[in-house]
């Protein structure tokens, strides 16, 4: 993992920070350091308990099946009423209704057919739906227009309540 330093970082309960960078400055190597994906190159990490970790990625793993499916991949006992909410909550509502199958829209593993911002939301629905204390977001408001931008931040601002999120953003409204 590589990434200009050094840094300091102490992540509490409620916190919401923002790494910021340019572009290959090591943000997402960070993220995935703090999840326990990467070893650091150099210097100390406390590692968290990845069981505690969920991690929005910037290009979310995603499996053939349904869109339900894929936003159940990290609490397979979510019933489909809390599926159903989490996807609002991300603002995937207006696809969901613009599409006859819903939350049964097949997804291969590529998200063929799907946004680049359709599919970090899945991603972040996923993150939000597993409930662990600790959120990693990378770029959730990449791909997405000014006002669904807005949403996401005021989405994590508010789950800062129940958790502590780092994300690793471009966008200057997160810092």
């Amino acid at each position: 993992c590589s990434f200009f330093g050094p840094v300091s970082l102490t992540l509490r309960p409620h916190d919401l920070i923002a790494l910021t960078g340019p572009t290959g400055s090591g943000k997402t190597s960070m993220l995935a350091a703090i999840a326990g994906q990467i070893d650091p190159a150099s210097g100390e990490l406390t590692p968290l308990d990845p069981a505690r970790i969920a991690w929005a990625a910037q290009r979310p793993l995603l499996l053939p099946g349904s869109l339900a499916d894929n936003i159940a991949l990290a609490r397979p006992d979510a019933d489909r009423a809390e599926i159903a909410q989490v996807a609002a909550r991300v603002g995937l509502t207006s696809m969901l209704a613009a599409r006859p199958e819903g939350l049964d829209l097949p997804i291969d593993h590529q998200g063929a057919g799907l946004s680049g911002g359709e599919r970090r939301r899945i991603g972040l629905a996923r993150a939000i739906l597993s409930e662990r204390p600790v959120l990693l977001c990378d770029e959730p408001t990449a791909d997405l227009d000014a006002e669904s931008a807005a949403d996401i931040i005021s989405l994590l601002v508010a789950l800062s309540a129940e958790r502590a999120i780092l994300v690793a953003t471009h966008d200057h409204r997160l810092t």
